[in-house]
């Protein structure tokens, strides 16, 4: 799990990078990213929706295990950052680790997040 200073607190800052952030895609993710040099540290969001998954369990599953992920790539960010990843395909609850693992940084390479 993410530290708490690396979570959002509230929906005006994840409303905030969804209309401002520089958004990338991939198949089964998008991240929205917002390079931002006010914020001290990097600040994450997990967005599951319930057309994803009906079952909660489902969704945060999907939720902690991409938090895990991020939390690996935290400090090979260069710079602070906030950053909402939105998940489209329920595939990534039963998905082995190191795909998901593949996919989460295939998608913040495409953000310019951390370094290729």
């Amino acid at each position: 799990m993410l530290a708490r200073k690396n979570r959002f607190h509230g929906h005006s800052g994840v409303r905030r990078v969804y209309r401002y952030g520089k958004p990338a895609r991939t198949a089964m993710l998008s991240v929205h990213a917002l390079v931002n040099d006010k914020v001290k540290t990097t600040k994450v969001a997990v967005v599951v929706s319930r057309k994803v998954h009906k079952s909660a369990v489902k969704r945060n599953r999907i939720r902690r295990r991409i938090y895990e992920v991020v939390r690996g790539h935290l400090p090979a960010m260069s710079h602070p950052a906030e950053v909402v990843i939105t998940v489209y395909k329920p595939e990534l609850a039963v998905m082995p680790s190191d795909e998901l693992e593949h996919s989460v940084t295939q998608a913040l390479k495409k953000a310019r997040l951390i370094q290729k």
